[in-house]
């Protein structure tokens, strides 16, 4: 009842474990070039060669530097499709306004949990604008959760991310890779978040190579994976209305 498509490969941050702005990659066999997409969309073929289902998630890159993002949000939306915008953040609160009527919900990337490792991490010095972009999100009442990909480097952090989400209201999403030298006692450590209200994980086995590291493309596309994503949002739901 899900689908994942990359409108873009392009991102302005410059995370130290991403190649994706280092290298001029052609979108891999089960991608669309933007330029596709859109054509698709004027011909009418959309769906001759996507699938129509409930709900779309729009992911890249970062898709809100693409000029063709508006087009493909506007195209699903007003085919009743849910749109799930997986994003940075990082961009003039006008752009929130700008798609707010063809988004649906809105995952957040944080790849670290304060400034100084966050411009260390993706080079810029905008961190701050974050917490803007969440609360710009909740005025036009799109719900906004974080997004936090783990690393061997990021691990120690965890209950930083957790405090960020809860300082900001925000739920939050914890995805690292199988392959990235995490050892057993890091790995339960993780898992440890699946019983914190409103924090999910995802354990992922392998990168897709022409999109975001950060955002878990193969959990995405698995519906045992999202079932399981769903249920944790549904026993976190009854949690909070007993108080638990």
């Amino acid at each position: 009842s899900r689908h994942t498509v990359a409108i873009t490969s392009q991102c302005s941050l410059r995370c130290g474990h991403c190649k994706l702005w280092q290298q001029n990659l052609l979108p891999d066999e089960d991608e669309w070039p933007e330029s596709d997409l859109i054509r698709l969309i004027d011909t009418g073929r959309f769906f001759d060669e996507l699938p129509r289902t409930s709900l779309y998630n729009v992911i890249g890159g970062e898709p809100l530097i693409s000029p063709h993002t508006i087009k493909l949000l506007q195209f699903l939306k007003s085919n009743g499709i849910y749109v799930r915008l997986w994003t940075h953040g990082l961009v003039a609160s006008d752009v929130w306004r700008w798609v707010a009527p063809w988004v649906d919900e809105v995952m957040l990337y944080i790849p670290a949990p304060d400034a100084n490792e966050y411009r260390e991490i993706t080079g810029s010095d905008e961190f701050e604008t974050l917490h803007a972009a969440i609360q710009d999100l909740k005025e036009l009442k799109i719900p906004v959760s974080l997004n936090a990909h783990i690393t061997p480097l990021t691990v120690a952090w965890l209950p930083y991310f957790h405090d960020l989400a809860r300082e900001w209201n925000c739920s939050m999403l914890v995805n690292y890779y199988a392959f990235d030298e995490l050892n057993s006692t890091e790995v339960d450590y993780i898992h440890r978040y699946n019983w914190v209200l409103n924090t999910v994980t995802v354990r992922l086995k392998r990168r897709h190579r022409s999109t975001c590291p950060g955002v878990p493309h193969e959990g995405l596309h698995s519906n045992l994976e999202m079932g399981r994503l769903w249920a944790k949002r549904y026993v976190d739901r009854l949690r909070g209305y007993f108080g638990v």
